[in-house]
């Protein structure tokens, strides 16, 4: 790639990317571009005519690259912003979508109808990866405490530091497990975004998805729903009575997890919703009750 100034730099990366059909090609261009200059968005439109340096040229040219083969963004840059805040991810963990801030969003909720710090809350995570959900919850509820697992020894580490990232390290105990493997104690609320994608669906996953995600965040068995007759089989016992589990569900499948759920040691609940829709007005988080 020709080195250039920044303003240039930007035309030469949006052009490349939508050639190659990355429909938001202006924007990854940007995100590009600012994270090989260090240039904050401001500073990008203030200083368009700034030279890029070698070094830049050639981060950006391999990023650029990397795009163009449907590479997602935020593994080019290590980084996810979620719910407000920026979480490091790597090749171990599953990219936070947008979609599952529903789950955070339905948590807090729940705990806000009850005490507004979380203050004496325990909540458990299932599957925790980089540990964005946990963390965020943490660091929006200042009273709570927390025990995140995963299967993942890498992923884990990654959740470690981005708990160290959002000074919440001391109020989340991660455990190196499958599922309740290793959980300790009960909770007033269990949390989980498990893998839901059928196994004949993998091969049709947009390549963002199907070639950078971990297969075990995405696969969830031939049906879809393994993940969930797990939690449904163990979560009563973990929850203390009244306690809630919320899940985080795929398209389409509110009725037969909910089924699932309820044939454990779960019921509706009583006095708060048991759906939240996402954004798009699709039913993404199913909340259940311990009896």
């Amino acid at each position: 790639m020709r080195r250039d100034n920044v303003a240039a730099m930007l035309v030469s990366v949006r052009e490349r990317l939508g050639k190659a059909g990355i429909a938001s090609a202006g924007l990854d261009a940007r995100l590009i571009v600012q994270h090989a200059t260090q240039l904050s968005h401001e500073q990008l439109i203030a200083d368009a005519q700034r030279p890029v340096t070698e070094s830049e040229s050639r981060s950006i040219e391999t990023m650029a690259v990397r795009r163009m083969a449907h590479e997602p963004v935020s593994r080019l840059v290590g980084e996810r912003e979620f719910y407000g805040r920026t979480f490091h991810i790597n090749q171990h963990t599953f990219d936070p979508r947008p979609d599952t801030e529903t789950l955070v969003e339905t948590a807090l909720n729940l705990v806000r109808l009850n005490s507004c710090s979380g203050q004496g809350w325990r909540i458990g995570e299932l599957g925790t990866g980089s540990g964005a959900i946990i963390v965020t919850l943490l660091a929006e509820l200042p009273g709570a405490m927390s025990m995140a697992g995963d299967m993942s020894a890498e992923a884990l580490a990654i959740a470690g530091e981005n708990a160290l990232r959002h000074k919440v390290a001391n109020r989340v105990e991660l455990v190196n497990g499958s599922w309740f493997e290793d959980f300790t104690g009960s909770f007033d609320m269990i949390v989980s975004n498990p893998p839901y994608i059928a196994e004949g669906d993998m091969a049709a996953l947009a390549p963002e998805v199907r070639l950078y995600d971990p297969a075990k965040a995405l696969n969830g068995g031939p049906d879809g729903l393994k993940a969930y007759r797990q939690i449904a089989k163990d979560a009563g016992g973990f929850l203390r009575i009244g306690g809630y589990c919320c899940v985080e569900i795929g398209s389409g499948q509110e009725e037969k997890v909910t089924n699932i759920m309820l044939d454990g040691r779960l019921r509706l609940p009583c006095k708060v919703p048991r759906i939240s829709p996402d954004l798009s007005g699709i039913t993404r988080v199913l909340t259940f009750e311990s009896d």
